[in-house]
């Protein structure tokens, strides 16, 4: 984490304690960064504040405003009017904004790295797809032909059965024509 020199934390340092000062750069950083609820978090600001004396309203304010300061901006837009919204704070340090939007700038890295790595990854996955559609479409193709060979195989087995049905009753009836032409034979020799 880069950690840049507060140029107008003399100035803090004389209205507020390191310690609240400390405890307000976390609180902010916790809810900017880490999407903490601020509403949970303000009874301890209210009793560190009251505890040194200082108008906790002014600070609950001011962190209010910061937050809403963020809102509109993108992440670039933020780090090139970072001076502007330095000039409207009191109680936070630009340590703090500089921290944040060095923070910001890592996670919209890490987003985009991951978004390019996918668009990658989805268009690899897009050519095996297709690459799978095809060889599917060959395998369908040749399910086809096996299925009309089957076809044609069990056609050609029940000719075979029906041939071989009329070969046996073909020699039965040459055996009954042979024992019929016998007894003709015998009966005329007879």
């Amino acid at each position: 984490m880069i950690i840049m020199r507060d140029k107008t934390a003399n100035n803090r340092q004389s209205r507020i304690s390191s310690e609240l000062q400390e405890y307000i750069n976390e609180l902010v950083k916790e809810v900017v960064l880490n999407g903490k609820d601020f509403n949970s978090q303000k009874k301890w600001l209210k009793k560190y504040a009251e505890a040194e004396s200082k108008d906790y309203k002014a600070i609950e304010q001011e962190i209010l405003d910061f937050f809403e300061l963020l809102k509109p901006f993108q992440v670039l837009n933020l780090k090139n009017n970072w001076t502007d919204i330095n000039k409207e704070l009191m109680y936070i340090s630009t340590t703090v904004l500089y921290n944040i939007l060095y923070e910001f700038s890592g996670c919209v890295k890490n987003i985009n790295q991951n978004r390019e790595r996918l668009q990658k990854e989805n268009v690899l996955l897009a050519k095996q797809c297709k690459e799978y559609f095809q060889q599917l479409g060959v395998l369908s193709d040749e399910l086809v032909k096996l299925r009309q060979e089957n076809s044609r195989h069990n056609e050609l087995k029940i000719a075979h059965s029906k041939l071989q049905e009329n070969y046996e009753k073909l020699f039965e009836d040459i055996g009954m024509l042979s024992d019929e032409l016998n007894m003709y034979k015998n009966s005329a020799t007879m």
